[in-house]
């Protein structure tokens, strides 16, 4: 099944150019339209140096370039710049920022093997995470959810996951797991601080989170939204705000192959 058959999204206009995010703008990738595309058609959007990078691929080498492209080019949207005069830096624990921003934007990207997501906004920072239920081989079946929960989560996520029906269980595993990666991708301490540092219970659509105190955040400081895309993939947005998140899918192919 293609990618377009099981995406269920609605994508909002192309916003003006330069104009900053009102609330919270995420940018799809379908990666499937990339597969076999040349990579002299991204040197446009690509530096000289990803490029080179990108040939130290095995496989999938057209995704890099892809989701590099998406980074750029959007961001350039927003700004103004031209995508190649765009300067990343990485802060202490890898977190990548726009080190020549002439206004603040806060971005992070994630994505698989089939698809990328790209979260901006002007004010807040935040944090994005995207996963395929099954697509990664260490975490298929359900002993294996349990396995790793058990090493890594907090008690009461490994009490809930037994606890649910075992059809259920790869789903909530992974909206256990993406709200945390989105969550320490916005703080920018990584995943090695502690996946149980941070603990969610869900029911239905509302989504509660709580904080250990020994990472000196606020669980009123941080807002989380969750949604299925496809039967299989979900994506968590974490932003750091005291207001509830406002955001609006946006088609990153059509503004690539736009340009």
């Amino acid at each position: 099944m293609s990618a377009n058959e099981t995406i269920q999204l609605d994508f909002a206009p192309l916003p003006i150019t330069s104009t900053p995010p009102k609330g919270v703008d995420l940018w799809f990738l379908d990666l499937s339209k990339f597969t076999h595309k040349p990579h002299a058609e991204f040197s446009s959007f690509v530096t000289t140096d990803e490029l080179i990078r990108a040939k130290q691929f095995k496989h999938n080498s057209s995704h890099f370039l892809a989701t590099r492209a998406l980074l750029r080019a959007i961001i350039a949207h927003y700004t103004g710049m031209n995508a190649l005069d765009l300067l990343f830096a990485h802060a202490a624990h890898g977190k990548p920022f726009l080190s020549n921003a002439p206004t603040p934007i806060h971005f992070n990207l994630s994505h698989n093997e089939a698809f990328a997501v790209l979260a901006i906004s002007a004010k807040n920072s935040l944090g994005v995470d995207i996963e395929s239920i099954n697509s990664r081989s260490y975490l298929k079946g359900s002993r294996n959810y349990l396995k790793i929960a058990k090493r890594y989560f907090h008690e009461d996520e490994l009490q809930a996951l037994i606890d649910c029906a075992e059809s259920e269980r790869g789903k909530l595993f992974y909206k256990f797991w993406t709200l945390k990666e989105a969550f320490f991708k916005a703080t920018g301490g990584g995943i090695s601080s502690g996946l149980d540092k941070i603990f969610f219970r869900i029911d239905d659509e509302k989504i509660a989170a709580n904080i250990n105190p020994v990472l000196g955040l606020q669980n009123h400081a941080w807002q989380f939204h969750q949604e299925f895309i496809a039967p299989d993939t979900v994506v968590a947005l974490v932003l750091n705000s005291t207001q509830p998140i406002q955001h609006q899918w946006l088609n990153g192919n059509a503004l690539l192959n736009g340009m």
